[in-house]
């Protein structure tokens, strides 16, 4: 999809719940246009899966919605929390994973007393209780995707960004883990937008398909 967005739309989108707008975007690392030309709109409740190759930019337009990159074109406009859960987890090892649970909020803003409780709760729902007192150098790579999961919703997020989440996952925690996602979001109505290979689990989450890919004009294009 490729669509144009209008300056207008950016602020005011005709449709109720635009959380993400994407207009005519362009990204560039180390002197090398990653993403070229790029128009999304993204909305309260949408699931979206981006394929394509290796390399394509798949990862630089989740980080883009993210923040954690500055467009050098065009214009981005994101309402509402963001979290992120990055393809190798970015916990911290020496940390609990009750620690790095804690780490989904600000500290500033939120109490002691309130963030053990929002905590315990998040652990609760992705099942790392038994596990929360463990440094996550010691977890297994399902643990530690529980322990990144529960961070990230600690924001209770109303756009949840997933790198490869479940690609290392056996295919039981897989549909365990997606399984929890949509009955979160059909409670929660965040958007889910998410990097994959696999277009399994495009079924299983029952994404909208967008295709990152090199054009003729040498644009990645959705």
């Amino acid at each position: 999809m490729n669509s144009a967005l209008c300056e207008s739309q950016l602020n005011e989108s005709k449709k109720p719940g635009l959380l993400v707008g994407l207009q005519n975007v362009s990204v560039v690392i180390d002197e090398k246009v990653i993403l070229r030309d790029l128009s999304l709109q993204i909305y309260t409740g949408d699931r979206i899966a981006l394929v394509g190759p290796s390399g394509i930019g798949k990862s630089t337009l989740l980080k883009t919605i993210a923040g954690l990159l500055t467009p050098a074109e065009g214009k981005i406009k994101v309402c509402g929390n963001v979290s992120f859960v990055f393809d190798d987890n970015k916990l911290y090892p020496l940390l609990s994973a009750l620690e790095n649970i804690e780490l989904g909020v600000d500290f500033s803003r939120v109490t002691g007393k309130e963030r053990k409780k929002k905590a315990a709760r998040w652990a609760s729902v992705f099942s790392c209780t038994a596990f929360l007192q463990q440094k996550c150098q010691t977890l297994s790579a399902g643990q530690r995707k529980r322990t990144a999961l529960a961070r990230a919703m600690m924001k209770e997020p109303q756009i949840l960004l997933l790198d490869e989440t479940f690609h290392a996952l056996d295919p039981e925690l897989r549909l365990e883990l997606i399984d929890a996602l949509l009955k979160l979001q059909k409670e929660m109505g965040f958007a889910i937008v998410f990097a994959t290979h696999d277009l399994r689990e495009v079924d299983l989450l029952h994404a909208d398909l967008l295709t990152l890919e090199e054009t003729e004009e040498g644009r990645n294009s959705l």
